[in-house]
């Protein structure tokens, strides 16, 4: 389970007015544990999350 989620908040803009929102924000280490692969389910594809040894991101169809 994933710890609970660490909101940040932005502006965007809504009928020409800026609107705060709060965009959910999780850390890598909850995503992937000991681990550095895991699965993401969109929209009927599962797309592939790699985190490489230098600490970047890869995500693959």
């Amino acid at each position: 389970m994933l710890a609970q989620l660490t909101p940040i908040y932005a502006e965007r803009e809504r009928d020409g007015e800026p609107t705060e929102v709060t965009i959910p924000c999780i850390s890598t280490t909850d995503l992937f544990g000991q681990g550095n692969l895991i699965h993401i389910r969109h929209e009927g594809t599962t797309y592939t999350l790699r985190q490489t040894r230098n600490g970047k991101l890869i995500l693959t169809k």
